[in-house]
């Protein structure tokens, strides 16, 4: 695993490197390094969940409370995930401005604020929401 340099994170050279009028040019990760194969396996894996989410909700009750929520869940990781991997074709292809790291940032936050939302969602509403759900559609048994 490649020596990371801290003192790099403080500098706004490295975040913007590649923006007009920058000194320096993109540089494309490492095909044999960490960073290579962890961003592109953790592009690669939010996708794959975005997929299964939009399989779970064909498998859930179409009044189910999570039946409303799961489309724009999965279609915001969907659109994490495609935009991560077009950061990372840009980085490999040294373009400067879309390869540029604080696109990954700008990322991060975007899945941090879904992320809130979702939890937030889960912690405070589900719970009453499933509750009304189970009560309104009992199945009724077979006789």
């Amino acid at each position: 695993m490649p020596q990371i340099s801290w003192d790099k994170l403080l500098k706004l050279e490295y975040w913007f490197e590649g923006i007009a009028g920058g000194i320096s040019i993109t540089t494309p990760l490492i095909e044999n390094s960490f960073f290579y194969w962890f961003f592109l396996w953790f592009f690669v894996v939010v996708f794959a969940f975005a997929i299964a989410l939009k399989a779970l909700q064909g498998f859930l009750d179409t009044n189910h409370p999570l039946q409303l929520k799961i489309p724009f869940w999965s279609n915001s990781v969907i659109w994490i995930s495609i935009w991560g991997v077009i950061w990372f074709l840009c980085r490999q292809l040294s373009v400067g401005f879309l390869g540029a790291r604080f696109w990954l940032i700008i990322l991060g936050i975007w899945f941090l604020v879904l992320l809130y939302f979702v939890v937030k969602y889960f912690i405070q509403n589900y719970k009453y929401e499933l509750l009304y759900f189970q009560k309104t559609h009992q199945r009724l048994p077979i006789k």
